[in-house]
């Protein structure tokens, strides 16, 4: 067996250990792998949580009373959500421009990641922290306005989904899909 193969076989048999319930596995990114949806599909099958955050940022601006943006909620819509934010938005999206501008570990496609993305990662990787992080899905309640989605771990690493007004600012943790 040549080199290309054995590292092949190892690289399979690596991420194949990402469906382990509980496994804690590096991405090729040095993140967390979070989540496996099972199969390839779409160009990605895993998630991977950076380990470090992006920054601070308002999620977009202040005067924003609609929902133009077009986001979605669920696991595999924070890829989505950003393209479209960073196009409704432009740089008035500063959360998720804060992530398509990041590089880490030697990657540059970094997301802003879905409310649902970001509660799996930080419920499998808790943040002890105490700290408050957008996600890119706009909250889409009838009565509240001008309100996005965010992530809340206490200093325990209890993890809760909150809403926010969009020129609140709060931290920014990319996510990346492979």
């Amino acid at each position: 067996m040549n080199r290309l193969s054995l590292l092949m076989v190892i690289t399979a048999l690596s991420l194949s250990a990402c469906a382990l319930e509980g496994a804690q596995v590096i991405g090729p990114a040095g993140g967390y792998v979070f989540y496996d949806k099972g199969n390839y599909h779409n160009g990605w099958r895993y998630l991977e949580l950076c380990p470090e955050d992006a920054g601070e940022a308002e999620w977009g601006p202040w005067d924003m009373e609609e929902d133009d943006s077009g986001t979605g909620e669920g696991l595999g819509a924070g890829y989505e959500n950003t393209r479209r934010l960073l196009s409704t938005l432009g740089a008035a999206g500063k959360a998720a421009q804060l992530c398509d501008e990041f590089t880490f570990g030697g990657f540059d496609d970094w997301f802003l990641p879905s409310v649902d993305e970001l509660k799996k990662a930080f419920e499998a990787y808790p943040s002890t922290e105490g700290n408050y992080y957008w996600s890119s899905s706009y909250c889409h309640i009838s009565w509240i306005t001008g309100q996005a989605y965010g992530i809340s771990c206490d200093s325990s690493g209890y993890v809760t989904t909150y809403t926010s007004y969009v020129s609140t600012v709060s931290l920014v943790r990319p996510v990346r899909r492979f």
